[in-house]
């Protein structure tokens, strides 16, 4: 969707959202069902739940290894409710990140 698109947005997640963000985070899953959603300005689209969002437009894809890193300007953002974000560090290892650094 991304790569024929040429847009994406980012949804923020509010502070209270770890289960969502675990679904999210897993690869076995479909993650567009079960979950109303909105469109950018750009189609991209964005979570009804989330805090805020990041309407962005593909600048670059870079190759590097089996991953593919995607560049991206943002041309909108705004908040959809105002309450504070889910950090990064609040999550845990939901993205099994810890396995990089041993």
């Amino acid at each position: 969707m991304l790569r024929n698109s040429g847009v994406c947005a980012i949804s923020v997640l509010k502070q209270n959202q770890i289960p969502l963000a675990q679904h999210f985070a897993s690869s076995d899953v479909d993650k567009m069902t079960g979950y109303q959603w909105q469109y950018a300005t750009s189609s991209a689209p964005i979570l009804s739940e989330s805090s805020a969002y990041f309407d962005c437009k593909v600048t670059q894809t870079v190759e590097s290894g089996d991953h593919v890193i995607i560049v991206c300007e943002v041309i909108d953002a705004g908040y959809l409710q105002q309450r504070l974000p889910l950090l990064y560090s609040e999550t845990g290892d939901i993205d099994r990140s810890s396995k990089m650094f041993k």
